[in-house]
């Protein structure tokens, strides 16, 4: 379906009087694909790609909804339309939406997956309570589907889940990921720059191939669940095989460090 007119018209206004140039963007609804019932007709079936040839739009943000569903084929969707646009999940489940969805380290499998799949623009953290900035924990007149009941908007911050989309920042600023992009040959969650940098989440361990190195390259492993680095090396084009250490969560990181980020 095509964008609403007052869409276009809004984003051509604000590139006309926007003097800092700020990148420009539209978070869509979830019903990119399906028709939820009682959705009329126009809010569905956009793809999360309307206006994606204007000149004003720099972004686009999918929304995968508060179901606490994995839903990346969204990202990897959007990332592959032309022309190219930054993209990312702009609101994947809420933690605490229900009192149950979205909980502790489900924040962290869904931003790296965000991030690997093709959502190179940044992950996206929210959370019940917080949505509707809630004053009061028992504050009256909310429905329960977007409480995180017990929690003030306050409280809401500081869930288990709060920190993992942070890590993932904390793990990317000693790498040159400009321009990374999706490397599907080399895994199902994997971005990069051929023969430069890789970066590969691993659900639950594993080995992948990473096709197109032309010279050796240090690697380090990542705890994603942690915010730690465990071991490191480096790694052969004659042999450019990897394995995570374990059956667990990892994030594999290949590439020159850049000078003066290290902690």
């Amino acid at each position: 379906m095509g964008a609403y007119p007052c869409t276009i018209a809004g984003g051509e206004e604000i590139e006309r009087w926007d003097a800092y140039e700020q990148p420009t963007g539209i978070h869509y609804n979830p019903y990119d694909d399906y028709q939820e019932p009682g959705q009329p007709l126009s809010n569905c079936f956009h793809f999360n790609c309307a206006c994606q040839e204007a000149e004003w739009l720099d972004f686009q943000w999918c929304q995968t909804g508060h179901g606490g569903e994995h839903l990346q084929h969204k990202v990897r969707r959007m990332h592959a339309i032309e022309p190219v646009k930054a993209v990312a999940n702009g609101e994947p489940t809420y933690e605490g939406m229900r009192g149950h969805l979205g909980m502790d380290w489900w924040q962290g499998e869904e931003a790296w997956m965000n991030v690997t799949a093709g959502g190179t623009m940044g992950v996206v953290y929210g959370a019940g309570s917080l949505w509707q900035w809630k004053l009061f924990c028992d504050e009256p007149g909310w429905p329960e589907y977007v409480e995180a009941p017990g929690l003030s908007w306050r409280e809401a911050l500081h869930q288990p889940g709060s920190r993992y989309p942070g890590l993932v920042g904390r793990a990317l600023r000693e790498y040159n990921f400009v321009d990374m992009t999706v490397l599907p040959d080399v895994g199902e969650y994997a971005v990069g720059k051929r023969g430069e940098f890789y970066c590969v989440y691993f659900k639950c361990g594993g080995s992948v191939r990473l096709h197109g190195m032309r010279k050796s390259l240090p690697y380090r492993w990542y705890d994603p669940r942690r915010g730690e680095w465990c071991g490191g090396g480096e790694v052969s084009p004659a042999w450019p095989v990897m394995t995570a250490p374990s059956r667990e969560p990892w994030v594999l990181l290949v590439g020159e460090r850049v000078a003066g980020t290290s902690e």
